[in-house]
């Protein structure tokens, strides 16, 4: 594979990714699946042509959260934010109003971060996803990290909102005094951080040389939804239980979709993430258990989900198992068409994956964290 498709449904939005490739080094970084580290973006689409993939695409609805070049970094070179600038301008010319993401490791230049407020002044809805670990150039190589942090105070006095994108965990930047100095700055300024484990693909496992521990564990570690220093998790169970006044969460879209204010989207109430790790506020608590309390799904809206997907609907093999909790038996789902189905219908989907699928393991998908203890032995929780 050379590229990842330009309009591609992930676990917790649309992906939008005309341009592909990023001149920075990060040693984690999942574009080296396709050899897109430390190169120049490369333009797969044009911006009309963009507009028309995203609109056409059988994954967009009006509602679904749109998230642009995630497989480059927007503000990393002056062509990608000279395409960002059009891009935004064009969705709005074509109506297209869904929920905007960016996320950024660089400097978001002044002239964007005011059309952001300009567009949010509009009703637009955008949001600014801050990938920053506490990690250094040891790892993250090119990027600058004073830059991050000054975005944070820059995009917090415009009021642009911001989640705080804590990925990975590695155990260069996972003791306790590192997890506490980076909450204690980005609180100041995130409406949220999420927490995300480190995800790998098969195919660069040996590249990991920073963790030597992850190449003996090759196979569990592409299986699962995430690998976690051990500590990491209990850590912020006890920590986002202190920090109640600053909303921890695990789960993508549930952080997004307190930022706008709405249901998570993706199903993830009374799931065991969302009982036991995600610390969110009592009204976002009661903003999903109203609507998830009273949610009835119908084979007519069940249908017309696959259908839109060019899925085959037999109903022998799609069940109800109860009112939140759809199985599909005898199929194999990409997490695409999974994830699909769990957004368009606001249900947990149950199904086999698809073997060839070009898309990690995700906790939409039931996969679970993978923590590996220091001295070499994993489990499971």
């Amino acid at each position: 594979m050379e590229f990842y498709p330009v309009v591609y449904q992930h676990a917790s939005w649309l992906s939008v990714n005309p341009i592909q490739g990023c001149p920075k080094q990060c040693q984690y970084c999942f574009l080296q699946s396709i050899n897109k580290i430390g190169v120049k973006p490369e333009v797969l689409a044009s911006i009309d042509e963009t507009i028309e993939l995203i609109l056409t695409s059988p994954f967009y609805s009006e509602t679904v959260p749109l998230c642009f070049l995630s497989e480059t970094d927007a503000f990393s070179t002056i062509d990608n934010i000279k395409y960002v600038r059009n891009l935004l301008l064009e969705c709005n010319n074509n109506q297209i109003d869904n929920p905007k993401i960016f996320i950024t490791k660089c400097h978001i230049p002044d002239e964007i971060i005011d059309l952001f407020c300009e567009l949010i002044k509009k009703g637009k809805k955008i949001v600014v996803y801050l990938s920053y670990s506490g990690l250094d150039n040891t790892i993250e190589r090119g990027v600058i990290h004073k830059h991050i942090r000054e975005n944070f105070k820059r995009l917090h006095t415009k009021g642009v909102p911001i989640v705080h994108y804590w990925r990975p965990f590695v155990p260069q930047n996972s003791s306790y005094e590192k997890l506490n100095e980076v909450i204690d700055f980005v609180k100041n300024y995130a409406k949220v951080s999420v927490v995300a484990g480190l995800k790998v693909e098969e195919n660069y496992v040996g590249k990991l040389t920073f963790w030597p521990e992850l190449i003996e564990l090759k196979r569990s570690i592409t299986d699962s939804e995430g690998v976690w220093p051990e500590h990491v998790i209990p850590f912020f169970n006890d920590t986002a239980q202190v920090n109640q006044n600053y909303p921890i969460f695990q789960s993508n879209s549930c952080a997004l979709s307190y930022v706008l204010s709405q249901p998570d989207y993706n199903a993830f109430f009374e799931s065991e993430i969302c009982k036991n790790f995600n610390k969110c506020p009592i009204y976002q608590r009661n903003r999903c258990e109203q609507f998830y309390l009273n949610k009835e799904v119908t084979e007519e809206e069940i249908v017309s989900a696959f259908e839109k997907i060019n899925l085959e609907y037999d109903a022998k093999n799609v069940r109800l198992l109860d009112s939140r909790t759809l199985q599909i038996d005898n199929t194999e789902l990409t997490v695409a068409k999974q994830s699909f189905l769990t957004q368009y219908l606001k249900i947990r989907v149950n199904a086999k994956k698809d073997p060839k699928d070009i898309y990690w393991n995700t906790s939409v998908s039931g996969a679970r964290p993978l923590l590996v203890s220091s001295d070499k032995e994993k489990h499971i929780k």
